[in-house]
């Protein structure tokens, strides 16, 4: 651990030591968003392609996105788009540019959602858990985030959305944390966009005050989306062919249960390739949610205290990745859990945590450790790491959550509630 005085320190070498660190995060992320390469990011090719089927009209769920693809990718496997309806207004503005153009702005926008991710999360700590200004927790933050995390240097690189989901996940921190409803409406709706995501936020939050009216905002707003991303020629038929899509998503290599963490990863290891179905698993999700914040609703006076909702919802996202099928760029929502660090107490969940943290932090380099070369062996250890690293974070996240929802004493109850919460001592 780093002294204290040494991190509170005002001298022009401790300056300048945070200032290094959050420009080494951002030198490094350059590197990954403006490479000297060749080839079209794997994933951002599909918003771009279907982006531009939808602003003619067409539907990117029928055989006329791998047709497109073909001609403007030329000898590059195309796979059916997977994503919901909803994402039409983004994919539609990215397509407006040329290919080249458009991978390069998501790129730039991809390290500046990093950017406002530790800014988010270090006003939170900052003002609750760290006697650190909000400049020097960014910096350390950023630093983790950019330096440490290996999945935020590939979700760059390949052009996943996971940057801005992540994103979405620091706004609900945040917005929470100072009890601002608009915010809280946008980062749902943001979230929304990954199904895997939103089943477990969403039950959740129907357990916390404050965000319910923020929930049938999002809920609203991604039912309009929708109905935006299905008007097109054929509506009926494209509603349809996106189903379709969801029920080979599990067919194609690199969705197969072993090359992915959490419970279908379990699932498949113990009884021998039986793998849940999407809508299984959103049904089982919603389940076992309402299930879980039922019984915390019977040993909670009520979820008005921002400490516990700020938990709950750390709780819940953790969940979200680990039921629902998840590669480890999606894992980057994980970085949230950064802010049980200073309230974990005792010495177990501690080491819970940090081993947890090392396995979905750095899964791919420790993955050398058991396979020297890439290949399906490297790919389902890196599974394998990151579905014990969800499962150690979860315990003392949940821990920490079940303590919080215990009855207080009347006065403490009056202390807790309000629009800014003081901060609550570490564990509690």
């Amino acid at each position: 651990m780093v002294p204290s005085r040494i991190l509170h320190s005002t001298s022009i070498a401790v300056r300048a030591a945070y200032v290094f660190a959050a420009l080494s995060g951002f030198a490094f992320l350059a590197q990954a968003a403006w490479p000297d390469r060749t080839y079209f990011p794997v994933d951002f090719k599909y918003f771009w392609l279907s982006g531009r089927l939808w602003l003619e009209g067409g539907s990117p769920y029928g055989p006329e996105l791998e047709t497109l693809g073909k001609a403007v990718f030329p000898g590059v496997r195309i796979n059916p788009f997977f994503y919901p309806p909803s994402w039409r207004p983004i994919s539609s503005l990215a397509a407006l540019s040329p290919p080249q153009t458009a991978e390069t702005v998501w790129a730039t926008l991809s390290v500046l959602a990093f950017v406002l991710t530790a800014w988010l999360l270090a006003g939170v700590s900052s003002q609750r858990y760290y006697a650190l200004n909000h400049w020097r927790c960014f910096a350390l933050y950023f630093a983790a985030i950019a330096l440490l995390v290996k999945a935020v240097e590939i979700a760059v690189i390949i052009g996943q959305p996971t940057p801005f989901l992540t994103l979405a996940a620091a706004a609900l921190i945040w917005s929470i944390h100072t009890r601002n409803a608009f915010v809280a409406a946008i980062a749902l709706t943001a979230l929304f966009l990954k199904p895997q995501l939103s089943i477990c936020v969403g039950a959740g939050a129907l357990f916390i005050p404050f965000l319910r009216l923020p929930l049938a905002a999002a809920i609203a707003a991604t039912c309009g989306l929708t109905v935006y991303g299905l008007a097109v020629d054929t509506p009926l038929q494209a509603f349809s062919d996106f189903l379709h899509n969801l029920n080979l998503y599990n067919a194609y290599p690199e969705n197969q249960p072993e090359n992915m963490s959490g419970f279908n990863f379990i699932t498949n290891a113990l009884f021998g390739g039986w793998t849940a179905s999407p809508f299984t698993l959103a049904l089982f999700t919603g389940v076992l949610c309402c299930c879980a914040c039922l019984i915390l609703k019977k040993a909670a006076v009520a979820f008005h205290d921002t400490e516990t909702a700020l938990t709950m919802v750390i709780c819940f996202i953790l969940a979200g990745t680990f039921i629902m099928p998840t590669h480890n760029s999606d894992l980057l929502v994980a970085v949230i859990a950064i802010l049980l660090a200073p309230r974990i107490k005792t010495a177990p969940l501690r080491v819970c945590y940090l081993i947890g943290a090392l396995f979905v932090m750095r899964s791919m380099s420790l993955s050398v450790l058991f396979a020297d070369m890439p290949g399906p062996e490297k790919t389902v250890i890196v599974s394998f790491l990151d579905t014990i690293g969800l499962l150690l974070l979860l315990c003392p996240a949940v821990h920490l959550l079940w303590r919080q929802a215990q009855p207080k004493p009347p006065e403490a109850r009056s202390s807790t509630r309000g629009i800014m919460t003081a901060a609550i001592a570490p564990g509690d």
